[in-house]
């Protein structure tokens, strides 16, 4: 992708510790499946998405810049623009956690940091200062 790539993350509006950058939504939607007064037509359906972006989207295997196994993974993921169909899926997985009680933000940018892995529908990035997180 090109400097000029416009890079989308989707986020909930609580904060991630220690780092404090706001918790993704991977991370609700598990809460959401892992909650014991979840139904369970909800921890169903949950179970569904996260099933298809198994076999959908490739699991990062960094997190950090670092090559030391014991480093902080601070980076976060970003989807690429032409992830046209794990986009408008996670846009569902969206519309389920808010009916869950979370509020979701979109975050842009085009400086998403220092690329730390890639793929062919994301990029995992430890932020610059000004990048959104």
């Amino acid at each position: 992708m090109t400097e000029r790539t416009t890079y989308i993350r989707f986020v909930t509006s609580e904060t991630h510790p220690p780092y404090g950058h706001r918790t993704g939504v991977f991370d609700a939607l598990y809460e959401v499946v892992d909650n014991e007064n979840t139904t369970n037509d909800s921890v169903d359906l949950g179970q569904t998405y996260i099933d298809w972006f198994r076999r959908n989207l490739p699991t990062p295997y960094r997190f950090s810049r670092s090559k030391n196994p014991n480093a902080q993974e601070v980076a976060l993921s970003w989807f690429k623009p032409n992830a046209i169909e794990q986009i408008a899926r996670f846009r569902e997985v969206i519309a389920f956690v808010e009916q869950h009680g979370y509020n979701v933000i979109t975050l842009k940018t085009k400086r998403p940091g220092y690329i730390v892995y890639e793929d062919a529908f994301q990029i995992v990035a430890s932020p610059f200062s000004d990048t959104p997180t």
